[in-house]
Formats: C-alpha cells, sequence, structure tokens
C-alpha cells in the first residue's frame, strides 16, 4: 500500500511545518495540487478552522476562500460554513453572513498553510485511481470511501484523525451548536 500510515503521517508533518503560509491574497500561490490547513487565532478548542485539498491550489485559497463567496460560482465550503457560524460571529460582531465582512474576518484572523504535493504524491493518488485493485487495498487499509477527487486518498485519512481527535472546526459531519470555540 502506497498511501499507508507512514505516508500520511509523513505528508501531515510536511503540512504542518510548511513555511507556505499567507494570510491575504496578496501571496503567491502556485497553481497545482496540494493540501492546506486554515488558522484562525480566535479557536480555544479547535486547533484548525478548516482543512481542504485542490487541484489548483491558487484557485481554491485566493480566487475561491478569500473571495468570501459562499453562494453561485466560486462559493467555497470555508465560507458556507462561516456564514453559519453564530457563535464566531458573536464573538468578534461581525456579520459573517456578508461577503465583505467574511473576506474582512478571513484576512484579519486566518492564515492558510498549504503543502504543494509532490510530482510523486500526486502519481499515487493517480495510479489507485485508475487501478480497482488498488482502490480496494486502500479502502480495506483506511476505511475510507473516496470522493470525487483523486487528492482524497491523502486527504480524506488526515481528516478522519482530525475529525476523531477534534482538531478542525468545519469538517464534514460536525454541527456548530455542538463545537464550542
Amino acid at each position: 500500500m502506497k498511501i499507508d500510515q507512514y505516508y500520511i503521517e509523513n505528508i501531515w508533518n510536511k503540512l504542518q511545518s510548511s513555511s507556505n503560509i499567507i494570510s491575504d491574497n496578496s501571496g503567491h500561490v502556485q497553481s497545482t495540487w496540494g493540501l492546506y490547513i486554515v488558522h484562525c487565532e480566535l479557536l480555544e478548542n479547535q486547533e484548525y478552522l478548516k482543512i481542504g485539498k485542490a487541484n489548483d491550489l491558487k484557485n481554491r485559497i485566493v480566487d475561491g476562500h478569500m473571495s468570501g463567496k459562499n453562494e453561485g460560482f466560486g462559493k467555497t465550503i470555508l465560507n458556507t460554513w462561516l456564514a453559519r457560524d453564530e457563535e464566531l460571529r458573536k464573538k468578534v460582531n461581525i456579520d459573517l453572513t456578508k461577503q465583505n465582512e467574511r473576506i474582512s474576518f478571513i484576512n484579519k484572523y486566518c492564515k492558510f498553510q498549504i503543502l504543494v504535493f509532490d510530482r510523486k504524491d500526486r502519481i499515487n493518488c493517480m495510479e489507485i485511481e485508475a487501478n480497482n485493485n488498488l482502490y480496494l487495498q486502500y479502502k480495506d487499509y483506511w476505511g475510507i470511501n473516496k470522493g470525487r477527487d483523486p487528492i482524497e486518498y491523502i486527504e480524506k485519512p488526515i481528516e478522519k484523525t482530525l475529525k476523531e481527535n477534534n482538531l478542525v472546526r468545519y469538517i464534514r459531519g460536525n454541527k456548530l451548536d455542538q463545537c464550542k470555540l
């Protein structure tokens, strides 16, 4: 199994130690495959606001998340969660249902830590995607069904661990009313 526990821990360690950190859309972000974690200085009970993946990091982070969009073309899960987060809204007294307020919030309180995938990481994902036997081995090993994107072969095991340890606020299956800041 190419994407085993050791492999995922190595990717996670690279992501956590990455010096590629941006806090506004003036930073350079490559248009390539990778993972990112969103830090928010206001969190007390979770380590991260969100984890994400992208086939085009620049489009996802700069043109998506930092645009504040939560509806229509270019909307992002981060902005949809922010718009619904009453506890965070009350803490900063900002109306996060408004796009310009979300942009301001992201620029003021959030940082994106980015890991650009190596060529071998992309190849490993594509090999599993193209080979049903490798996919079944992956599924048996991790107990996870892949979604719509080959990058999820790397993202999903990390996401699963973060969720199990309550380390990320905005993640599939969490209910905001049960997530204390």
